[in-house]
């Protein structure tokens, strides 16, 4: 897992397709309990009122009828919808927003499968543009 500071120091955002950081990576899992696949971002200052684009695609890796569940974390709290698929794969895209990120935040990625199976998720995009539009 990598991290990146990659907004601006005291600025707003807001939600858009502006990619500012992501991670292509392939992260494989047969664990039944959801466990963190990837942290995208570790905040370097305190933002207030902002929000961001984030998707993310899950899939199978094995035959059979089992799903396969990726969620948006913010420091290892659920805060996205959870979202599943089947045979295939799938890209899912959310927008949340923050009242306030501290310094050392993380916006991480969680994937569970069901028994038996083996799910992946990749293509972690955490998209925002900076503006002085606020949250309400």
């Amino acid at each position: 897992m990598g991290y990146a500071s990659v907004v601006n120091v005291g600025a707003t955002y807001r939600p858009s397709e502006n990619v500012l950081v992501f991670d292509l990576a392939t992260f494989s899992t047969s664990s039944e309990v959801y466990v963190i696949a990837k942290s995208l971002l570790r905040l370097t200052d305190v933002y207030q009122n902002s929000g961001f684009r984030i998707s993310f695609t899950i899939g199978s890796s094995s035959a059979g009828a089992g799903h396969n569940y990726g969620q948006i974390y913010h420091n290892g709290v659920a805060v996205g919808t959870e979202r599943y698929q089947g045979i295939g794969s799938s890209t899912w895209s959310e927008d949340l927003y923050f009242t306030e990120l501290h310094v050392g935040d993380t916006i991480e990625l969680w994937c569970h499968t069901d028994a038996g199976h083996t799910g992946y998720c990749s293509d972690f995009y955490l998209k925002g543009i900076e503006s002085d539009w606020l949250v309400q």
